[in-house]
């Protein structure tokens, strides 16, 4: 396991870069799999500067 401290400002600028580094099709589908929980994690803290943890887990 790992893990990383990020604030929800910084959180959300990724996911944006991502969304623009993405073609349409594989951020849809990204945005219903695997990252659906990071995705809404950010919208839901895109103006917060508290400080968020993750933690990444291998499957």
């Amino acid at each position: 396991m790992l893990h990383s401290w990020t604030t929800g400002v910084e959180m959300y600028k990724y996911v944006q870069n991502l969304k623009k580094e993405m073609k349409e099709e594989a951020w849809q589908e990204f945005i219903n799999g695997k990252g659906a929980n990071l995705v809404s994690t950010a919208i839901l803290a895109k103006e917060s500067e508290n400080r968020v943890l993750i933690i990444f887990k291998w499957k």
